[in-house]
């Protein structure tokens, strides 16, 4: 066998004991993954040939039924990846932080408007009840909602009469 394809048989075979508990329940069916996955390894002639067939006969799908089954290893991140991992977060965060702050920035102006709006209406409904208008504010607005809901009616009813004939 090739060392190219040594190096695809090795990254299937030995991800599952680097990465995954294999439960004794699944185990039979790894082994036979395994098996076939060696046997694609000697006859293939090169690493293309061997990611090739791996896909077309089916093993990548067997390899992705096979995980869910068994369980993940907890891996200690090294050092160069935890490295890696900040700097990616700095860099997230110095693309997005503008961006955030704008965000923050119109919540803050949202939510301060819409209180002082309710404030306003709050305090337009205690003059208007102080003044004992109230009642008849809300009675003249419902008067003229109702007003045009029944204009908005007959307008929808006659205007299909009308399409009718």
């Amino acid at each position: 066998m090739r060392d190219d394809v040594k190096a695809c048989v090795a990254a299937r075979v030995d991800f599952f004991g680097q990465y995954y508990d294999v439960p004794p329940t699944v185990q039979e069916e790894v082994n036979a993954f395994v098996a076939q996955v060696q046997a694609l390894g000697e006859q293939s002639a090169d690493a293309q040939q061997f990611e090739a067939v791996f896909v077309s006969s089916g093993l990548s799908d067997r390899f992705n039924a096979i995980l869910p089954k068994c369980t993940p290893k907890a891996v200690t991140p090294t050092a160069e990846q935890q490295a890696y991992s900040k700097q990616v977060r700095r860099e997230m965060w110095e693309e997005q932080k503008a961006q955030i702050g704008q965000d923050i920035l119109d919540d803050v102006t949202e939510s301060a408007m819409m209180h002082a709006e309710s404030n306003a209406q709050e305090a337009s409904r205690r003059a208007m009840a102080e003044a004992g208008v109230l009642d008849e504010v809300t009675r003249a607005s419902n008067a003229a909602e109702y007003a045009s809901e029944a204009v908005g009616f007959f307008s929808k009813l006659f205007g299909k009469k009308k399409k009718d004939q």
